[in-house]
């Protein structure tokens, strides 16, 4: 059950991440917008290739980049729910829960801002 409750709480960050990248029609990128999109990119190919330090210190940028909004944390979570399922461990349990609940909390932060 606690199993699903994390699962729900990953989709919906998830898609309040979509949300929040995907562009309008009225949209034009910023130089901040690719930035940020430049260290998503990045950090995934690096949890793809296993270089899980660097993405770490990537995620960690982004969320030193912008400490109210969900993403990093989200993609921090993210990162050790891959390690968690791949290597079939629930070492970084705390550590996800942690990052999780942070991006919960900043996402429905920016929601009752906006």
């Amino acid at each position: 059950m606690i199993r699903l409750l994390k699962i729900i709480k990953i989709l919906i960050i998830f898609s309040l991440c979509i949300e929040f990248l995907s562009p309008s029609p009225l949209y034009s990128q910023t130089e901040i917008d690719k930035r940020l999109d430049m260290l998503i990119h990045t950090g995934i190919d690096k949890v793809n290739k296993e270089k899980i330090d660097e993405a770490l210190k990537t995620f960690q940028n982004i969320i030193d980049s912008d400490r109210e909004s969900p993403i990093g944390y989200f993609y921090t979570a993210a990162l050790y729910e891959v390690l968690m399922q791949n290597y079939r461990t629930r070492t970084f349990n705390d550590k996800f829960d942690f990052y999780i609940n942070k991006a919960i909390k900043k996402g429905e932060k920016l929601i009752k801002k906006d």
